[in-house]
Parts: structure tokens; sequence; C-alpha cells
């Protein structure tokens, strides 16, 4: 029934008739790297042949979430549907009444929950398509690796896979889906919006920081995976060789206190500044010196992409795709998971060598204009 189901698609597209699609996320607060991607992703469709609706559900406890109004911001057509449950059939009925009354032709899921939702909803919506983007997955804790394991269970019934990457292509496949589902489609930036200006005074301003002092930046959830605490170890070591230096992290998630704890009894709380979560993210970039990105797992980070195009060298490790993003040597450094002394000794040669730096920002934009820009 899915071949005829796309095959149906493909003849309505061809008619001229517009193709209805509900992209279908569940997170939490400000979201992270994929909504930003389903956001702009959702904006920059062809509104003469797609009608595109964006669902998200939302925890009844989540008076962080922010994720409706970026989108309102936006112009999106988006819809808030509050959960009552892990797996509600109160939700179930009511994300398949919005198919219903929007004519979807096409459900884009985004996680584990949503993959799973779409599995009951195809059985209530008969010719309803699946399609599901794997933007990654972590891989921490019995909990974890339950869900991920109904995920891929889920993402076995789908009629066709988007991987981020390479490597979360060949997850899929190691855990049994079929390569023929599965298409690879890179995260993109709007490179014209992520671009570089001229000052560089923003945040130095605000933190009352002068031209002449580094600052190191970090942006992202505070989660375990992204591997934050290895960037304060590397903090203790920085600061002895130049003593001035500062370390900026931005975000929030459940690993907060503990880093700022962390800093503490490192002893490096007053060269590292924890700015909370910022809707100037072009204003962090602009402003710091060199990117890190210490994850211990990824598919792609977008907070990669958009350095790059704002042309800061990056040092990230070589988990997920990020191979498929930096050219080691070239546009940024690619480095093991936790290895402080690699990630130190890269740190501190950008800091020392402006020249080498603004070279690798330079080639790390042209990398992403090339390969990982909306418009191509």
């Amino acid at each position: 029934m899915s071949e005829v189901a796309i095959k149906n698609i493909m003849e309505n597209y061809n008619k001229m008739r517009k193709i209805n699609i509900m992209e279908f996320r569940s997170t939490h607060t400000t979201g992270g790297g994929p909504d930003k991607t389903i956001l702009v992703s959702a904006k920059q469709h062809d509104k003469e042949r797609f009608n595109v609706i964006v669902v998200y559900l939302k925890g009844p406890d989540d008076d962080e979430f922010k994720i409706t109004g970026i989108a309102q911001g936006m112009g999106l057509n988006f819809i808030e549907v509050e959960e009552h449950g892990k797996l509600s059939v109160r939700d179930i009925n009511y994300i398949s009444s919005l198919i219903s009354k929007h004519n979807i032709d096409i459900l884009h899921a985004h996680d584990c929950k949503t993959d799973v939702f779409g599995c009951f909803l195809k059985r209530m919506n008969n010719e309803l398509v699946l399609l599901t983007t794997a933007h990654g997955w972590i891989d921490v804790g019995i909990k974890q690796r339950f869900y991920n394991w109904l995920d891929f269970k889920a993402i076995k019934r789908f009629d066709k896979v988007i991987a981020v990457c390479e490597a979360n292509k060949n997850k899929l496949i190691k855990c049994g889906v079929s390569s023929d589902k599965i298409i690879i489609i890179y995260n993109a930036v709007d490179v014209d919006e992520w671009k570089g200006y001229e000052t560089t005074e923003g945040l130095r301003k605000e933190l009352l920081l002068s031209e002449d002092i580094p600052i190191i930046g970090a942006i992202g959830r505070l989660s375990y995976e992204k591997g934050l605490d290895t960037l304060l170890e590397c903090a203790v070591l920085v600061e002895k060789m130049i003593p001035e230096v500062r370390f900026v992290i931005v975000g929030r998630g459940p690993e907060e206190e503990n880093l700022k704890s962390y800093a503490r009894q490192l002893g490096v709380e007053k060269n590292v500044i924890f700015l909370g979560h910022r809707s100037d993210a072009k204003n962090i970039y602009n402003s710091i010196d060199v990117f890190v990105n210490p994850s211990l797992t990824e598919g792609i980070a977008n907070t990669i992409l958009e350095a790059q195009s704002m042309e800061k060298p990056v040092i990230a490790t070589d988990v997920g795709g990020s191979g498929e993003i930096i050219i080691h040597n070239a546009s940024g450094f690619l480095v093991q998971p936790k290895d402080v002394l690699d990630i130190t000794e890269r740190i501190i040669y950008l800091l020392k060598n402006k020249a080498v730096a603004k070279e690798m920002g330079k080639q790390g934009r042209q990398i992403i204009c090339e390969k990982f820009s909306f418009k191509n």
C-alpha cells in the first residue's frame, strides 16, 4: 500500500495539486539543532507546491517551551499539542484528526516518540506516507538505549528515512533498516543570515572584555552527551598558558548546575562564563575566537555549521557527521572525545596563530556555502 500511496502523491504533484506535509516533533524547552533545521526547512519549502503544517508535542510541565514563539515569529502554520502521557491514545487520536482535517499526504517525524506515533497513525490513515529524519541518538543509560531500540523498530515501518550524515545511515543499516529506504540529506544553514560582521564588540562589551582577551565558545544543550565537562578540564590547562582567556558556554539543560559546580571544583569559575539561553547566537559566534564542540555523540551539529558559516575555526570531536563537515587541518581540527590534552593544544595553537585561525574560518565558510546551505 505504501508504494501506491507514494504513486498517488507523485500523480497529485504532477497535476500541481499541492502536497500537504505535517512536520511532527516532540521536544522540550528551546529544543536543539534539529529544531532549527525543521523550522527553517518548513519556511523554505516552495509554497506553490507544498502546504506545510508544523506540529509539536509539548510536555504539560514544560514552562520554558519556546518553540511556539519561534515558529510563530517565522510565520509558520504551527500547532502546539500538550501531551497527556508517554503514549496517550487521546493524543494519537487528536493528531489523526489533524491529519484528516489538513488532508496530510506525508507525515514527517523527527524523533523516537513521533516515530512511534507514526506507526499508529499509519494504521488509522492508510494512505499516509511515513517519512522520518534520523537526526541522531543518545546512547547513554538503560532508559535511553530502550528508546533507541524502540525507535529502530518503528523506523523499519517507515516508507522513507532521511539520515543527516553517512554515520547515521550506517547505524540505521546496522540496526536493520533497509538501505533502499535511506537517503542522506545534510542539515543546512542560511548562509546569507549566518555570516560574520565587522564589529566584535557586542558580547565583549556586555562582559567588559577588551578585544585582546581571547574567547573560546561552546553553544548547545547542557547535557551529558555534549561533553562539556571535558571543555572545563581544558580550561584549567589553557588558563595556565593564557591566564586572561575566557570560555563562554551558551545553553541550558539538565547538567547546568553540575557543570557550574565542576567549574568551581576545578578553580576555573572566573574564566568560565555560563550565559544560559540566548537568542543572539550570531552575536556570540561573531565575538569568539575559537568554537569548540566536545560532544560524545552527534548527528550533524548545527552549531558547527553556524560557527563555520560565521568564519570561526572549529575544534570538534570526530563523532557522527562532524568529519563530513570539517576538513582536518584545513577548516578546523578533529579530535577524539574526552582527549583533554589534544583539545587544549589545538585551542592554544589557534589562539597563538591568528593568521592560521582566520584562514581556517574562511575555508570553513566556503565548505558550508558549497555543501551545507539551504539554497544548494
